[in-house]
């Protein structure tokens, strides 16, 4: 990779690349099942789209704006042109960034899902996130072809380590930049799809888990995932789960009650209610979240 003093002098004040991962209390967060549901993309092992941030001035402090674009890009197959970029990245100044500073990683995923759903209606995605440490959760999403917004400590070690194009170690050291990319599967290992093409490629492999990045405060607390599963399926989703867990906990309640009551009628109406509860409430359910589940 370039040596990151002659990047400096391309790229100016490197600190304000990104910001952090601005994660809020409010946000969604994948649960396993959630993820379990999500389907797999199936031509996305193959189709990823590379921007280069370090192409324009306007764009040097805008890793967050090109990896979140990126990830849609990958998720529709689809090529943003410069124009298109450039109108994200001036939208973003509009949302409390400062004009020329880097964003946090959370914001710039947003604009660019609420700026793609208002341009492609019938197409439209929502965002999740995870924390970074969740190596299972992490896995799932990457394995299943989404790429994973994440923001990271560019530091002196990560730097060296990554000459080789391969991130073997966490190891915290000195912090030189807070910087936003992908990571993705590629090649059935894990890598990190960067928005900056340097010498050689875009993209470096990591050979060690989130956790172990995050542990060496490497990685920031949390990453996101932009789906195509809208957020009111996953809304109902979370809804006939809830629904699901009472219907169980009532035929558990209704059995225990039976065996208690010496009531013979009482027994026969507990058990025809839970026959309803199976063969009615349950197949319901089970037949909405299968519609809900596919795209």
């Amino acid at each position: 990779m370039t040596d990151l003093k002659e990047q400096e002098l391309d790229l100016g004040i490197l600190t304000d690349w990104c910001l952090w991962d601005g994660h809020e209390a409010t946000d969604w967060q994948l649960t396993e099942w959630e993820i379990e549901w999500l389907p797999e993309l199936v031509m996305q092992d193959t189709i990823r789209y590379d921007y280069n941030q370090w192409k324009q001035n306007w764009s040097k402090a805008s890793c967050t704006i090109f990896s979140a674009m990126g990830a849609i890009s990958d998720l529709w197959n689809y090529e943003f042109s410069l124009d298109e970029l450039y109108e994200v990245n001036e939208l973003s100044y509009s949302r409390w960034r400062v004009r020329g500073k880097g964003w946090y990683t959370k914001d710039a995923v947003k604009l660019a899902c609420d700026w793609w759903n208002e341009k492609h209606p019938d197409k439209s995605v929502a965002y999740y996130s995870i924390a970074s440490s969740d190596d299972d959760k992490a896995n799932a999403i990457l394995n299943k072809n989404y790429d994973l917004n994440i923001s990271f400590n560019y530091t002196a070690d990560y730097a060296k380590d990554a000459e080789d194009w391969v991130i073997d170690r966490a190891e915290r050291w000195q912090v030189l930049v807070w910087h936003a990319v992908c990571q993705i599967i590629k090649n059935w290992f894990k890598y990190v799809k960067d928005n900056y093409k340097w010498s050689k490629s875009q993209y470096y492999r990591i050979n060690v888990t989130n956790n172990e990045l995050w542990k060496a405060w490497i990685l920031h607390n949390y990453s996101y995932v932009i789906t195509k599963v809208g957020e009111n399926n996953l809304s109902e989703l979370k809804r006939f789960e809830k629904v699901k867990t009472a219907a169980l906990n009532a035929l558990e309640a209704n059995s225990a009650l039976r065996h208690e009551t010496n009531s013979q009628e009482v027994k026969d109406k507990l058990h025809e209610t839970n026959e309803k509860i199976r063969n009615i409430i349950l197949k319901y359910i089970e037949e909405k979240t299968k519609e809900l589940r596919i795209l």
